[in-house]
């Protein structure tokens, strides 16, 4: 396999164009806004995570509420042990 050279082979090569230059250029600033859209979605993501982190809490605290009210409206004679089932349940949620 032979190589073709170029005739002035100890010619220097300056500088690439302008224009592939400046191409390299807006790659490296379109590169970084999404770099930068990507890192606002991460952040956001994280806030979200943890907003539903305290809404499952206020959830299953709210369902043990529930519970201990259904309990004492259906039946008065089991109201006590409605209680401290629905209160044993609350200390398993938040463990």
């Amino acid at each position: 396999m032979q190589t073709v050279l170029h005739p002035n082979k100890r010619q220097r090569t300056g500088r690439l164009c302008g224009s592939f230059e400046d191409e390299i250029e807006k790659l490296h600033a379109e590169a970084s806004d999404e770099q930068r859209v990507a890192n606002e979605c991460k952040r956001n993501k994280r806030v979200a995570e943890v907003k539903l982190e305290e809404l499952d809490k206020n959830m299953s605290s709210i369902k043990v509420n529930f519970c201990i009210i259904r309990l004492y409206f259906s039946s008065k004679t089991f109201y006590f042990f409605a209680i401290s089932y629905c209160l044993k349940e609350r200390i398993d949620n938040t463990t």
